[in-house]
């Protein structure tokens, strides 16, 4: 399990829909506008030096965050949303893990994200655990909603099984020192080949890639 991959809404308090829009009471119409009222910030986890941790076949999970995370985005793009990466290569703000993790959130304030979303891959020690689930602050009714929102679109693909919403407010820095809404989703086990292998696969990547940026959709067109 490991930290960064985030995902970031902030809205555009300037921009109004058309008359056009409002009289006609077209909900397609109207969720386009919404949309592009929005940023959407995807950081992809880790980068450089920090690795994350190796897939069953030893490739890296900072590189299957960020092919995950553009997917993402053309997913939001695709939507009307301003999509806005903190990396788009392997490269770091810092080598340091907790500066690194830090500079990201204070960059979520400094664009007045409304949602920060962050996307990993998981591990554990024997290998043998698979389940995909999201760490949030259970105590913050719009980060809730998000992780919520997020979850119930990964969970429906069924490729593994769900491991439910965690508070990370005690367990991981992303989370704890969080400044907006935020929800931490690790999307499968990949030191195991039952969760690697789709998580790994061009049409897994996509499929997963779509869930979540239906789940910020979701929430974006309320």
């Amino acid at each position: 399990m490991l930290l960064v991959g985030l995902v970031i809404v902030f809205e555009d308090k300037n921009a109004s829909a058309t008359v056009n829009d409002v009289t006609t009471g077209d909900t397609n119409t109207q969720n386009d506008d919404k949309n592009k009222k929005a940023t959407v910030y995807i950081d992809p986890g880790h980068g450089e030096i920090d690795a994350g941790t190796l897939a069953y076949n030893g490739k890296y999970e900072k590189d299957i965050n960020l092919s995950i995370a553009k997917k993402v985005g053309k997913n939001l793009e695709d939507a009307g949303v301003n999509v806005v990466y903190s990396r788009t290569t392997d490269e770091l703000y810092s080598e340091i893990e907790a500066d690194d993790m830090q500079h990201r959130i204070d960059e979520s304030k400094k664009v007045n994200a409304t949602y920060l979303v962050s996307i990993h891959c998981n591990a554990s020690d024997e290998g043998t655990r698979t389940g995909v689930e999201a760490f949030t602050d259970t105590t913050n009714e719009t980060s809730m909603a998000l992780a919520t929102s997020i979850m119930k679109e990964l969970e429906g693909l069924k490729y593994t099984n769900s491991n439910g919403i965690i508070d990370g407010t005690g367990l991981l820095h992303m989370v704890g020192f969080a400044k907006v809404p935020t929800a931490l989703v690790e999307v499968g086990y990949i030191d195991n080949e039952s969760d690697g292998k789709y998580i790994l696969g061009e049409k897994g990547q996509k499929a997963i890639a779509k869930a979540i940026a239906d789940g910020i959709l979701n929430e974006l067109n309320k």
